[in-house]
């Protein structure tokens, strides 16, 4: 029986952990942008496997029911974490940025959702 606790014991140091996959997430929007408006998303990127030698260039974001005008390159802003901003055009009430990265560690696939208003603002 004591034989078997301590292989009990001895088996939680040896059992893999598995760290999950890089982490994306939008940072919160200032302002609710509305259909046909443009506003500035930021993306944060944070590398859980500090040894990963993938370059960023492979995150790939492909919008959906907006257009991006332009983006910023990948800055690092604290250790492994990493950020870039992105000028958008909203085209529909529904948006998201797809989010994806090949790895052999579990890669990165995301749907990101997009605030967005859901009335317009009538002029006067």
């Amino acid at each position: 029986m004591k034989t078997i606790i301590t292989m009990l014991a001895l088996s939680t140091f040896v059992l893999p952990i598995s760290a999950p996959a890089c982490k994306i997430l939008l940072q919160a929007q200032e302002e609710i942008p509305a259909v046909h408006a443009e506003t500035i998303l930021i993306l944060q990127y944070h590398k859980t496997h500090r040894n990963c030698t993938l370059p960023l260039s492979t995150i790939k974001v492909t919008p959906d029911g907006m257009t991006i005008l332009s983006a910023t390159a990948w800055e690092e802003i604290s250790g492994g974490t990493f950020q870039r901003k992105f000028k958008v055009r909203i085209e529909a009430s529904d948006c998201s940025l797809k989010i994806s990265r090949p790895c052999p560690k579990g890669g990165l696939n995301e749907k990101i959702v997009v605030q967005v208003r859901s009335g317009e603002l009538s002029g006067g």
